[in-house]
This record gives structure tokens, sequence and C-alpha cells, in this order.
């Protein structure tokens, strides 16, 4: 049976920050959520800077020493999220999300359940998330 595979790149992304784990106890993973305040447009693939710098919440990080005011992003946890559909040709076939770059150290959810962690520089995190998906699918990637 051949592998799916999905492509979630795009401009369609939110994110948000939040201090330590904070994120446990708002259930931000969860499809159910009531976290919906603060949320960014994210794109992937991307980082967390470059997506701050284009919402106007840090300057250029690449002029002058502009870096130094953003010193606090990597004390932040960060979480992406996306909301989409899946096709329905899909079911009953073996589907993977592969994400060739992500932070160091990040996890991913998928419809509210864990589906990995990952951690590491310049290796694909890939999942395959067969029994996971439904025709619409929530992913989650914390950073």
């Amino acid at each position: 049976m051949a592998v799916k595979q999905i492509s979630l790149n795009g401009s369609d992304w939110i994110f948000k920050d939040f201090l330590g784990e904070d994120w446990i106890w708002r259930n931000a993973e969860k499809p159910d959520s009531k976290d919906s305040r603060w949320w960014r447009k994210g794109t992937v693939p991307g980082t967390v800077l470059y997506d701050l710098w284009q919402n106007g919440e840090v300057l250029d990080p690449y002029f002058e020493r502009n870096s130094l005011l953003a010193e606090w992003v990597p004390e932040r946890t960060w979480i992406y999220k996306k909301t989409f559909d899946i096709d329905a040709s899909l079911f009953g076939q073996r589907v993977q999300l592969h994400f060739k770059g992500v932070d160091f150290e990040a996890q991913f959810f998928l419809n509210g359940a864990k589906i990995g962690h990952h951690k590491g520089m310049y290796t694909a995190a890939v999942f395959d998330v067969t029994d996971t998906l439904h025709l619409a699918g929530r992913i989650y990637c914390l950073l």
C-alpha cells in the first residue's frame, strides 16, 4: 500500500506563546479548548521570530541590534495549530504527517491526541496518522 503525505504548508496557521507549561492547564492542544484569545497568523514553513516580525511584534531582527529586543522569544513555549480537511479517498490508506524541519524539540498533536515527539536538528519528524485521522483534522505543534 502506498504511503500518502499531507502537505500542511501555508500561511493559514495560527500560533501563540505560553509561559512555561500553562498551555497544559488551558488544554491549548485540544480541539475543544476554550483558549481562543491572542492567537496570531503564522506561516509554515517558517520561524516564530519571522512570524512575530511579520505580525509587527518585534522589529526586523536582522537589522542592527534589533535581535537583542527579541531575546524573550525563546523563553516562551509556542504552539502552532491548523485545521484542515481530509479527502475521503485517503481513508483505508496509510497516511503520514511529515515535517521536514521543526524547532530543536517539539511535540505533535492531531485531533487532541499526541502523535509524537521530536528532538534534533536537521532531521525530519514523521508520524503515521492512519488511525488518528478523521474527515477534518486539527494539527498542533508544540515548540
